[in-house]
């Protein structure tokens, strides 16, 4: 008959539990774990029933059938290298990086350990679920892959096929939002652009001045400028490096009324001569950025055409591996 100890070590190096693990489970020390093992001794009844409870099968199929031992007892090279599959396959991880789009900081492809086979004269063991998956509330067995991606509030776990629905759902969202931002800078920077352009128009019209030329170039440069701030271009942040307000040094005066009027005089010219710096400032800002928005608006649209065009050849391949 099948050593009864030789059940015990197969069932739990089946649940990748250490002596010490059954051990706690069962109130008893590792060393007599080890020796239930190696046939030095056996536990009693009520032992056996809450091994059995904890391995998921009969106290029969725990004690034993009729085989005998030379017919069903693996060879210690077989149990070698079951041990060594067991070990590699539970050490078994891919770590892959994390897109930013869906808020996850940390995504792993875990393998999960595979089970052991079952040696002769023992029956097929239950399935072992290591996990659900968070969106199809699948089961997922030992031997299966799943993915988990941690949050900053928990984890999410995902079978391969909800994890590819997902980056097929999230690569669709991510080609919506680049072409709307395409389509709403032009449709901002023509509105504002052109409004500016027939105001300025009209006024030339009216009052005979000739000045409607410069009015033009201000409204191309808004229709160029807004353009690019809606594709998340790096204009906006340009301009606004010059629109910045210029902080005074302070005033020091005596406590008495002459003192006071000084220090009032003073800080009003300070304050003065700070609006007027920053102005300028702006004013050069503007007209930088006018020549600067102009020049770079051809590249930055190639570069949203072009950011397009990749994120849907990703997305085919994406749903060519489906």
């Amino acid at each position: 008959m099948l050593e009864f100890g030789k059940r015990i070590a197969y069932h739990r190096k089946r649940l990748n539990m250490t002596q010490t693990e059954l051990g706690e489970k069962l109130n008893v020390t590792a060393q007599a774990v080890s020796k239930w093992e190696n046939g030095l001794s056996d536990p009693d009844l009520i032992t056996i029933n809450r091994l059995s409870k904890i391995f998921g099968v009969t106290t029969d199929d725990l004690i034993g059938g009729d085989e005998t031992e030379s017919e069903t007892a693996p060879s210690q090279a077989q149990e070698t290298a079951a041990e060594a599959e067991s070990e590699i396959a539970s050490a078994q991880a891919q770590e892959a990086s994390v897109s930013e789009a869906d808020g996850a900081v940390h995504a792993q492809v875990v393998s999960a350990p595979a089970a052991q086979p079952a040696p002769q004269g023992v029956s097929a063991p239950p399935r072992v679920i290591v996990a659900y998956c968070d969106d199809c509330k699948r089961p997922i067995e030992q031997g299966e892959k799943y993915h988990v991606k941690t949050y900053r509030t928990g984890q999410k776990i995902t079978c391969p096929e909800c994890h590819h629905k997902n980056e097929i759902r999230s690569k669709t969202a991510e080609i919506y939002d680049a072409e709307k931002a395409l389509k709403r800078g032009f449709i901002w920077g023509g509105s504002v652009g052109g409004g500016t352009a027939l105001i300025f128009l009209l006024v030339a019209i009216i009052s005979g001045n000739y000045a409607w030329l410069a009015a033009l170039l201000i409204s191309l440069w808004l229709f160029v400028f807004i353009a690019q701030c809606f594709w998340g271009e790096w204009m906006f942040e340009f301009m606004c490096f010059f629109l910045h307000s210029f902080r005074m040094p302070g005033v020091i005066f005596t406590l008495d009324l002459d003192g006071i009027i000084w220090a009032i005089s003073v800080k009003i010219l300070l304050g003065f001569l700070s609006v007027c710096l920053s102005a300028l400032i702006a004013l050069f800002g503007v007209a930088v950025s006018l020549i600067v928005s102009i020049v770079s608006f051809p590249v930055a649209l190639i570069n949203k055409r072009r950011t397009i065009r990749k994120l849907k050849a990703e997305l085919n391949q994406m749903e060519k591996k489906k």
